[in-house]
């Protein structure tokens, strides 16, 4: 019993040494950063560089929010053409040297010809360097 308190103690203090005690440790401090507060209105932070028109679709009423961690691109749709489609709604945000940074999509099925349809795409993330944003209409 005698042996495992001494090898409990020798550990206990090489865990000590090895860890530091937590003397002498730097506090970095984060830098400031300008970020939109929840359900502030940020389309004046982004350009939209959206085509309304997209073959046989209309793009319109695009509009990008942020609310908490989350930002929102809403949308409308319609479809000008003359059959039913299933198409791919692709959002990209891009930096000032049109850089893709990412691309986030979304499908609606079954839009008839006429046919009004809303979407909303979802991305969460440091956005901070994306300038642009763009949506793409797809045939699937």
């Amino acid at each position: 019993m005698k042996k495992i308190k001494i090898l409990s103690v020798i550990f206990l203090s090489c865990l000590l040494l090895t860890t530091g005690c937590g003397c002498k440790k730097k506090t970095i401090k984060a830098p400031e950063l300008d970020i939109p507060e929840s359900g502030q209105d940020i389309q004046n932070v982004v350009e939209n560089k959206t085509e309304q028109v997209q073959g046989d679709y209309t793009v319109t009423n695009l509009g990008i929010t942020a609310k908490g961690a989350m930002n929102y691109v809403n949308g409308t749709v319609t479809n000008n053409g003359k059959n039913t489609e299933t198409i791919k709604v692709t959002l990209y945000l891009k930096n000032e040297n049109d850089l893709t940074l990412g691309k986030v999509d979304t499908v609606i099925e079954n839009i008839a010809s006429a046919e009004v349809r809303n979407f909303e795409i979802g991305i969460m993330g440091d956005y901070r360097t994306v300038n642009k944003y763009q949506v793409i209409i797809e045939k699937q």
